[in-house]
C-alpha cells in the first residue's frame, strides 16, 4: 500500500472512533513506526508490509481509546522524553505551566533542593533537574507501577527516587529542608472521575482521585510539609480548575505568604504557590 493512502485510512478510522486530533495522532504513529513524518513520503511511495502491519495494529489499538502515550511507550514533556505505560499518569501540557513557575521560584537559589511529591513518571522533578543541572531533586512515589517508569526516567538526570506514601513521608525527613516542595497530587473527585474521557479509564485511579472532594492532599501537604521548607522556601501545587480558592485557604491557614495562582495555556486555574515566612529576614529588619 502507498504510505499516504494508509495514513488517510488511519486518520479516518481514528476520527470515526471519536479521537479529536486524528490526523495529528496518525502522523505520530507514522513517526513512531517508520521514523518519518507522513509528509516525508513521496506521493506514490509504498510501505514495507511489516510497517503496514505495525501501523494498522497501532491504529486498531488506539481506536479502542487506549491512550496513544501508552501505545508509543514514551511522551515528550518540557524538553525531556519520558517513558510511560499503564500504571503511571500520562504527563500533560497543562503541567508544563507548573514547571515554568517552579523554575522562576528557584531561579535565585544556588543548588536548590527540590522535593517532588506524588511524582508519578517524574515529569515535574525531572524537567526541573533537566533545566537546572545544579538542583538536588528527590521524587517521591508510592505506586509500584509508577515507580517502574519513574526509576527509568530519573536515572539519566541523576534524580533521587524514594518509594513512600507522601501522607507520612515527612516524618522520615528529619532535618531536611527544601527550597521548593512541589506536587501534582490526585485531585479529581469521584463525580468528576465518572465523567472523564474514555482514555482516563486506562490511567491509574489512585493518581487521579482524592478524598475530601479532591482536596485531601492539598490540606495535608500544606500543613505537614511546612516544617520541611527552608525559610523563604516555596510550596507549589498543580490544581484542578475549580480548586484555587480552597487551596489558597489551606496556604493561609498554615502561615504561608505571597500566595498566588496562575492559569494554564487554556486560561484555567492550574497552579497555586506560596512561601514559607522568612523569620530570620524579618528579625534583621
Amino acid at each position: 500500500m502507498v504510505a499516504l493512502e494508509q495514513y488517510r485510512r488511519m486518520a479516518a478510522a481514528l476520527a470515526k472512533a471519536g479521537i479529536e486530533d486524528a490526523e495529528y495522532e496518525a502522523d505520530l504513529m507514522f513517526r513512531h513506526i517508520t521514523g518519518r513524518s507522513r509528509l516525508a513520503f513521496l506521493p506514490e511511495e509504498p510501505l514495507a508490509p511489516k510497517m503496514q502491519a505495525a501501523l494498522q495494529q497501532l491504529c486498531d489499538d488506539r481506536c479502542t481509546r487506549r491512550p496513544l502515550q501508552y501505545l508509543l511507550g514514551e511522551w515528550g514533556f518540557y524538553n525531556v522524553v519520558l517513558k510511560v505505560g499503564e500504571g503511571v499518569l500520562i504527563p500533560r501540557a497543562d503541567t508544563e505551566t507548573v514547571v515554568e513557575k517552579a523554575l522562576e521560584l528557584i531561579a535565585p537559589c544556588k543548588a536548590p533542593r527540590v522535593l517532588d511529591l506524588c511524582a508519578g513518571s517524574g515529569a515535574i522533578g525531572i524537567a526541573i533537574k533537566h533545566e537546572r543541572k545544579d538542583a538536588q531533586v528527590t521524587c517521591v512515589e508510592l505506586s509500584p507501577q509508577a515507580l517502574y517508569y519513574l526509576r527509568q526516567n530519573a536515572a539519566p538526570e541523576e534524580v533521587d527516587v524514594v518509594e513512600a506514601d507522601v501522607l507520612g513521608y515527612e516524618n522520615q525527613l528529619l532535618d531536611a529542608r527544601y527550597d521548593l516542595i512541589i506536587s501534582n497530587p490526585p485531585y479529581v473527585t469521584d463525580a468528576e472521575y465518572a465523567a472523564l474521557a474514555p482514555e482516563l479509564a486506562y490511567e491509574p485511579k489512585m493518581a487521579l482521585v482524592a478524598a475530601q472532594e479532591g482536596l485531601r492532599f492539598y490540606e495535608y501537604i500544606t500543613k505537614a510539609y511546612a516544617p520541611k521548607l527552608a525559610e523563604g522556601g516555596w510550596l507549589c501545587f498543580e490544581i484542578g480548575a475549580s480548586q484555587r480558592t480552597d487551596v489558597c485557604v489551606f496556604f493561609e491557614k498554615n502561615g504561608y505568604t505571597e500566595i498566588q495562582s496562575i492559569q494554564d495555556y487554556a486560561a484555567l486555574d492550574r497552579c497555586v504557590f506560596g512561601r514559607k515566612r522568612n523569620v530570620s529576614a524579618k528579625m534583621k529588619l
